[in-house]
């Protein structure tokens, strides 16, 4: 899947775009908007750094 930019993001996931980026484990899981409101409660607040938990799951 290929991260979605904000214009391309369907309505229900725009507000994930309105601070600008979300990352591109959000910008990709925006292509399901069920999928991602389902999922965001174990992306978590940002207790860490955006950069450090992509490179966690990515491991």
């Amino acid at each position: 899947m290929r991260p979605l930019e904000a214009a391309q993001a369907p309505l229900l996931t725009r507000r994930h775009f309105a601070q600008g980026d979300p990352g591109p484990l959000v910008s990709s899981l925006a292509q399901v908007p069920e999928l991602l409101e389902i999922a965001l409660p174990f992306i978590g607040p940002p207790a860490l750094s955006r950069r450090t938990k992509v490179i966690v799951r990515i491991r």
